[in-house]
């Protein structure tokens, strides 16, 4: 069976460590590059170009980020963003922290290098205002 359908979620995750061995123990460094992070997603220049067949949507919005604060793989804390609508319906993201949320801009996770520098894994969902999806 051969998919011709976008997945609905896409789950992009950093490589933030780098690992080597010295005199035969394990050793991790952190990568505190900073990441960007775009609020869409297109995915068309990855998909195959046949005439034949017509092209899936491949445009993917930001609904999630999760964070790692630390220096290894082993230890640290994690903290996520997820996008939600505020009491009059604009677009914005709560921050978690445990069992703490506190209401962030939608230019929350895009602006703040600290953050960017913290990005651990991003999740989109496809914009699904013009699907076209169809299964082989």
């Amino acid at each position: 069976m051969a998919m011709k359908c976008s997945p609905k979620v896409l789950i992009v995750q950093f490589n933030r460590y780098l690992y080597d061995e010295e005199d035969g123990e394990k050793v991790y460094e952190k990568i505190h590059s900073d990441i960007h992070i775009d609020e869409s997603l297109s995915l068309y220049n990855y998909y195959p170009n046949n005439s034949n067949e017509e092209i899936p949507n491949l445009d993917y919005v930001l609904s999630g980020i999760v964070f790692h604060n630390g220096d290894t793989p082993f230890c640290g804390h994690y903290t996520s963003c997820i996008k939600t609508e505020d009491h009059v319906g604009s677009p914005c993201f709560v921050h978690y922290d445990d069992e703490h949320g506190e209401r962030r801009a939608s230019n929350y996770i895009t602006s703040l290098e600290t953050k960017r520098r913290q990005c651990y894994m991003a999740m989109y969902v496809l914009d699904e205002t013009n699907l076209v999806c169809e299964r082989a």
